[in-house]
Order: structure tokens, then sequence, then C-alpha cells
């Protein structure tokens, strides 16, 4: 399905592309799909805000100066690519692209330091710590989420 986003994807995916996938656009388009449904004007309870739902405080880290700012389709998706980039290049002892690519997944949701210490967890008791079926096992009890 095409919508007047994905040239924004598809730019972004031109200039750093993080893995070797071609279609990797793709797969952070399905991201904001599945975080806004691509709604620019989408607010989660806990205040992530764009289509792929930033949180004020994370944007302020990737340079956005206000989060009315984050209410720019272009401005939100090109600041999501950011972070789902430095994720996936920060979790770099994960040699396995798809593997790295479920853990950036992961992280941009929960926060990449869960991510790590899911890691380090999973290696404490001897699973494959770069192993995302092993990391996903302990994201619960650190994040007490399901």
């Amino acid at each position: 399905m095409r919508n007047v986003y994905d040239n924004i994807f598809q730019a972004c995916w031109q200039k750093d592309p993080m893995s070797g996938h071609p279609d990797g656009w793709l797969r952070i388009k399905a991201q904001a799909v599945a975080e806004s449904a691509l709604d620019p004007r989408a607010i989660s309870s806990a205040g992530a805000r764009g289509i792929m739902q930033l949180m004020p405080g994370t944007a302020r880290d990737l340079g956005i100066t206000s989060s009315d700012m984050l209410w720019d389709p272009e401005l939100n998706i090109r600041a999501g690519w950011r972070y789902m980039t430095s994720i996936y290049r920060s979790l770099g002892t994960i040699v396995s692209p798809l593997e790295r690519w479920y853990c950036a997944l992961a992280g941009y949701n929960s926060g990449p330091g869960h991510i790590r210490q899911a890691m380090h967890m999973a290696r404490n008791r001897r699973y494959e710590a770069t192993d995302w079926t092993c990391i996903a096992v302990m994201l619960p009890e650190i994040t007490g989420a399901h």
C-alpha cells in the first residue's frame, strides 16, 4: 500500500540504509503503521507523538527543540529513523542483521537500555545473548510487561 509518506521513508533509507535488506524502508514504515497507523496527529497514553510515536524527551535528544515539531510528518519520520538507526547501530555485537533488527524494534518501544539489560541477563543465565528469542524471554522481567 503506497501512501504520501513513502517518499520520506525511501529518502531516509537511501541516505542511511541501516542494514543490507533491500526493502528496509518498508520495515520502518511497518513500525510506523503499528505505532500510529501513519496518523501524524496520533498521541499515545504515554505522550508519544506523531507518525513514529516519539516521546518528547527522545525527540529533544535527537535535536528537536519543541515537542510541537513532532506533529510535522517529515520531521517526525526523519527523527524516528535517526532513533531507530542509533538503536540498531548500538547493538553491533549482534552479528545477524535480522536478530539485530528484532532487538532494535523492541528497543524502539521499550528503550535500548532495556535490550542491553536483557542481553546481559541472558548472558548471565547462559543463554545466547545475541539471539532475539533469548533476549525476548528476559524482557518481561525487566519491563514488567508481557
